[in-house]
């Protein structure tokens, strides 16, 4: 069995080693926060892009109407004109059908050109809304965005610190103990835990009589069920 300073050692570097596990995790906490903020900026951008795109769709919608309209203004003028100016019975019956044709297709694109008119003018208020909200949306996640960035780069300091604190702590474990303490760590998260009530810490189960007064007599030794590290508090002096 190690010594009283050897079995502080020991129970410092888990210690040690769980608060460094604990601060990993935090950083995955952390990163997956920052991921999940990263999805819904960019959700909320694409939003933004589509309807925009719709909004520009709209507007050209009523540009093509409006020229489609103009084209056909011109060309009724110009029937006009012909009419005007033609003596033969043929052509003037011809300019006839063709001018009514015209103003039908007039009428219908004045209808089409009121409704792209309601249709645009109706989605930019809805798209006004839309980037008002999405905007004040994406200010917030940047905000939360450099918030958690801070919080990464502040636990990943921390994490330095406490892998050279576990890496001293292993400095001072014999180096056989120190590799029994590997093999468990790779398999439990606790493998090194105090008595409770006169039974393990980890599992729970009641110790010998024998064991408590080897653990009384300040020597650290294995849980038989689950073969964790056991410890009292009178273990816990200065190394």
């Amino acid at each position: 069995m190690e010594s009283v300073n050897f079995v502080a050692a020991l129970v410092e570097l888990a210690h040690a080693d769980q608060q460094l596990q604990k601060l990993v995790s935090q950083i995955q906490q952390y990163e997956h926060i920052k991921q999940e903020l990263i999805i819904k900026k960019n959700d909320l951008n694409n939003t933004l892009l589509q309807a925009s795109a719709h909004k520009n769709q709209l507007i050209k919608n009523v540009a093509v109407i409006e020229l489609d309209l103009k084209v056909t203004d011109e060309h009724y003028k110009k029937i006009d004109t012909k009419l005007e100016h033609t003596s033969s019975a043929k052509e003037y019956q011809s300019l006839r059908a063709e001018k009514e044709t015209l103003r039908a297709k007039r009428v219908k694109l004045d209808e089409q050109l009121l409704d792209a008119w309601t249709v645009r003018d109706e989605y930019e208020v809805s798209f006004a809304q839309i980037k008002k909200e999405s905007e004040e949306e994406i200010t917030t996640l940047d905000q939360n965005l450099e918030s958690i960035n801070a919080q990464i780069t502040t636990a990943r300091s921390q994490v330095n610190h406490a892998q050279e604190f576990v890496a001293k702590k292993y400095t001072l474990v014999p180096e056989q103990l120190a590799e029994e303490y590997k093999r468990m760590r790779a398999s439990i998260d606790n493998p090194v835990v105090p008595i409770i009530d006169n039974a393990c810490g980890g599992c729970s189960s009641y110790l010998t009589t024998q064991d408590l007064a080897a653990l009384h007599a300040k020597r650290i030794i294995n849980c038989k069920y689950c073969f964790r590290f056991l410890y009292t508090p009178d273990h816990l002096t200065s190394v």
